[in-house]
């Protein structure tokens, strides 16, 4: 009927039949018209759906934790890289459009510059619309991963939705594929987007 124990109970027992509702569960032979007597089994068969939800989810988990202690890149890797094997390789064609948005940083262009020789160039943003926006160049030139690092664990769950998780719990793959850009050029970059925002503020 349902894999989670007490919410399945609170609409069998209260919500449908206050609103005349009729339940029927082919599978588990339940009809809610002749329930009488069948409470505590369906409560039973509720219980251990909720159970082997939670086991499921646990596994899952425990997989998926096993698989980033070891590195494996899980999710879609970041414009400019395709996914590779348990890892990552470089896209030649975009990891060229993300060099440019680093070299024209360093040279004195406003984002709003890039985002304007980037149309003008027809190039496709990483969503693959026509125009980049300010927040996908933003998140180019902030990503590590063009530097070679992986960083994994970054979010976790917590109550159904997912929670940002601190610096130092973060787990960190130096060298862990190919870089796209260098550190200076990363680190300069950078230097030069937060010197124009404290010159904003």
């Amino acid at each position: 009927l349902g894999r989670n124990y007490i919410e399945v109970n609170e609409y069998l027992e209260r919500i449908f039949p206050t609103k005349g509702i009729r339940v029927i569960a082919i599978t588990d032979r339940y009809d809610s018209l002749n329930a009488n007597g069948l409470e505590i089994e369906t409560a039973f068969m509720n219980l251990l759906n909720s159970h082997m939800a939670a086991e499921t989810s646990y596994k899952i988990h425990q997989t998926l934790d096993g698989k980033i202690k070891r590195g494996e890149v899980i999710s879609r890797p970041p414009y400019g890289y395709v996914k590779s094997g348990k890892g990552m390789a470089i896209d030649p064609e975009k990891a060229a459009v993300v060099r440019k948005i680093f070299n024209w940083v360093i040279d004195g262009e406003f984002i709003s510059d890039i985002i304007r020789k980037l149309k003008v160039e027809g190039i496709p943003s990483p969503t693959g619309s026509e125009e980049w926006s300010r927040r996908s160049v933003t998140r180019v030139l902030k990503d590590r991963t063009y530097l070679g690092e992986y960083r994994t664990g970054t979010r976790r769950r917590e109550l159904y939705k997912q929670v940002e998780v601190q610096e130092e719990d973060i787990q960190v793959f130096q060298d862990h594929h190919e870089a796209i850009v260098s550190k200076e050029i990363f680190d300069k970059a950078n230097e030069v987007i937060e010197k124009l925002n404290n010159k904003r503020n």
